[in-house]
């Protein structure tokens, strides 16, 4: 667990972020409901925008703009709460999405999604969702866990090819079975 409480490449701990955590722990609720109130606090404090940053937009000025992807508010979580001094990991893989009322669920357009891992009294871990404010479920699939992004990137790797131009598309669909 600890090399899930220290800085990693792209979540450094800091005063501002401890700051920032502190309000949702003051000791009167159970660590697994102050979590959860933190988790709320994330989603409502950060806007879901998928233009506005980039895998590589540093992580101080997703915290500037308060706007982000999944990736960005696990960043968040993940920085605050190590920043606390607990254990939390940056999870990778997929959720299973559900469409609006009665529109019919589409294939393959499913992507990857990012959600915080969180080590609880006892040695139990959580899963919990900045992005959806919810806690990890069967609709989560889990691909990797890692310090952070740079850790479990969904793709990685060298491809070699004597092509001389190459593009690669993915198509994801996730269903219960």
């Amino acid at each position: 667990m600890v090399e899930f409480s220290l800085d990693s490449p792209l979540v450094k701990r800091s005063q501002q972020l401890a700051d920032y955590a502190r309000s949702s722990f003051d000791g009167n609720i159970s660590l697994a409901d102050s979590v959860n109130a933190f988790c709320a606090r994330v989603h409502v404090d950060f806007e879901f925008d998928a233009t506005a940053t980039e895998v590589d937009t540093p992580f101080a000025d997703v915290l500037k703009m308060r706007k982000g992807v999944c990736q960005d508010f696990a960043h968040v979580m993940i920085g605050s709460l190590r920043s606390i001094g607990l254990s939390a990991c940056y999870v990778s893989g997929y959720l299973e999405t559900e469409p609006p009322p009665g529109q019919p669920r589409l294939t393959g357009v499913d992507r990857t999604h990012a959600w915080v891992g969180v080590s609880l009294d006892g040695g139990r871990w959580i899963g919990i969702d900045p992005t959806n404010n919810q806690l990890a479920g069967p609709r989560y699939v889990t691909a990797a866990r890692g310090r952070d992004y740079s850790d479990v990137p969904p793709l990685k790797g060298v491809i070699f090819t004597d092509a001389e131009e190459s593009r690669l598309t993915v198509s994801v669909d996730v269903a219960a079975q």
